[in-house]
């Protein structure tokens, strides 16, 4: 008889929560398709916030747990209730620490990842660099982490475009403060381009566009396909990020053949391989020259092209399922 898993993710805030859950339902799909599972995906009945919420959260995953219980996304608090023998948690990033302080970094670092870790029989982690700053802020034996990739999406496949010299569509995915936005809006000062970014913008953000000259449109609680047709429409990926789990829109800009600048160091270098532009995100100057050497540069833009489309290609799709379907066998 086929072994009964649960995949319990977030409910996701539409067009803001989307890559984990397309990543791993895809997992999942996958490993349906072995016949060796079954395989349930239940979404939580409403948004983590608040205190009562959250208990009914834990409640709630208890009723509904089987003989594997997969945590996936920042609810890892829900594995409260649940028998650590059957407990296997995918961990993206550890961020949601980085801004609190005092009693609320507390509570989040016992609930969210200490005793989430502690009790899991397996955890994955979807970088090196995850994997690391797990151990960092646990103390987690690191034979207990399991590092899989993140799968890219079946929609994302090469996409040719001819390059925009004279004013590259640059595209910028997130504004959170890790994304890095202010230090890559004082990179493109100067440079004539359509800088098209994805995330909510704050007043002040607004204002550091206006003031720097660039012309650019926002967008914000985009579906994938829709997340799709901008990265087919762009240039370039501008993503030097402050610091990452893993970096996605890495991978689908290579996927979609397009030139990505990002950071150097961490999980984004690690991500990227040979396949992007490395440039230090704490540096405008330095991001500037990135950017100004893809413009000027056609045989490092089809260098990158290359090198990424090769780098995408390492994280293949049925390798990524059979690492999934080896350590659900140990269960």
């Amino acid at each position: 008889m086929n072994k009964r898993i649960v995949f319990f993710t977030r409910k996701p805030i539409l067009g803001f929560h989307y890559s984990i859950e397309n990543t791993l339902n895809e997992v999942r799909a996958g490993l349906l398709k072995t016949g060796k599972w079954e395989i349930d995906w239940i979404e939580m009945p409403f948004f983590s916030k608040g205190f009562l919420r959250r208990i009914k959260l834990m409640f709630f995953a208890w009723f509904h747990r089987h003989e594997i219980n997969h945590i996936i996304g920042d609810i890892y608090f829900v594995s409260f209730f649940i028998p650590g023998k059957s407990l296997i948690i995918t961990i993206h990033d550890v961020l949601f620490l980085y801004p609190k302080k005092g009693l609320s970094w507390l509570v989040l670092w016992f609930f969210w990842i200490y005793l989430p870790v502690k009790k899991a029989k397996t955890i994955i982690a979807i970088s090196n660099h995850t994997k690391n700053e797990i151990v960092r802020v646990t103390g987690c034996n690191p034979l207990k982490i399991i590092v899989i990739p993140c799968l890219i999406s079946s929609h994302f496949k090469f996409f040719p475009k001819k390059f925009n010299k004279n004013c590259p569509v640059i595209l910028h995915v997130g504004t959170a403060w890790n994304k890095n936005l202010d230090n890559h809006i004082k990179a493109l000062k100067g440079i004539s381009c359509q800088f098209n970014i994805v995330g909510l913008l704050t007043e002040s953000q607004k204002k550091d566009l206006f003031h720097a000259g660039i012309r650019y449109q926002n967008f914000a609680q985009l579906s994938e396909m829709e997340m799709l047709g901008f990265y087919h429409s762009c240039d370039l990926l501008l993503f030097a990020s402050l610091t990452e789990g893993f970096g996605l829109p890495i991978l689908e800009a290579q996927s979609v053949g397009r030139v990505v600048i990002t950071s150097r160091g961490g999980a984004t270098e690690e991500v990227a391989g040979n396949g992007a532009v490395l440039v230090d995100p704490l540096s405008p100057e330095d991001i500037h020259k990135g950017i100004l050497s893809v413009i000027n540069n056609e045989s490092l833009r089809v260098h990158y092209i290359s090198e990424g489309i090769k780098n995408k290609n390492k994280y293949i799709f049925q390798s990524i399922i059979d690492q999934h379907d080896k350590i659900l066998s140990t269960f």
